[in-house]
């Protein structure tokens, strides 16, 4: 998932500096573009855990820090779908190599996703998991959202009643955006 976000926050980044509405980007997710785009990432060891790099087009920062922040930002949720449709296969390389480079260096890996994409990751080993609630997976969206939106608000050393006061106006915020008139 964060790699098809780390992507899309790439293209809606360079149609913002060509001056291309992103309702477009589709036009722009040519293989030269993706190319490009797959060239400003990085899989490594940053800062002393593995991770993903993102360099280019004037970003600099890594998945972990921006996991829970830019790349959850309602444009990214919103246009990966599109950019996902064209970069199963750039997904998949990147996740191998990914893979490959983590078990070199003694790691054991658990790899999860959409079956559409780990099913082309080569292992000996299938799990998969059912829930019997699958609305489950929305609120641990929403509540992923919600708290990202808290974190960015509130300064570092917030009060636990500071906590709960911002998490209620994130609640009303989006109760307001989804109220039918």
């Amino acid at each position: 998932g964060n790699l098809f976000r780390c992507l899309t926050l790439l293209a809606l980044e360079h149609c913002k500096q060509k001056g291309v509405d992103a309702s477009q980007l589709e036009g722009e997710l040519t293989p030269e573009n993706l190319q490009a785009w797959m060239g400003m990432l990085e899989f490594g060891q940053f800062g002393g855990d593995f991770d993903i790099k993102i360099t280019g087009l004037g970003l600099a920062g890594t998945v972990s820090e921006w996991a829970t922040t830019v790349l959850k930002s309602a444009d990214i949720g919103k246009n990966i779908p599109v950019v996902a449709r064209v970069t199963q296969g750039e997904v998949v390389s990147f996740a191998a190599t990914a893979i490959t480079t983590m078990a070199s260096a003694g790691r054991v890996i658990l790899l999860e996703g959409r079956e559409q994409t780990v099913d082309f990751i080569p292992s000996p080993y299938r799990f998969c998991l059912t829930l019997a609630d699958t609305s489950i997976i929305g609120k641990r969206q929403a509540a992923m959202k919600l708290s990202a939106q808290v974190v960015k608000a509130l300064a570092d050393e917030a009060s636990h009643d500071d906590i709960l006061a911002a998490l209620q106006r994130e609640v009303d915020a989006e109760k307001a955006k989804h109220t039918m008139i």
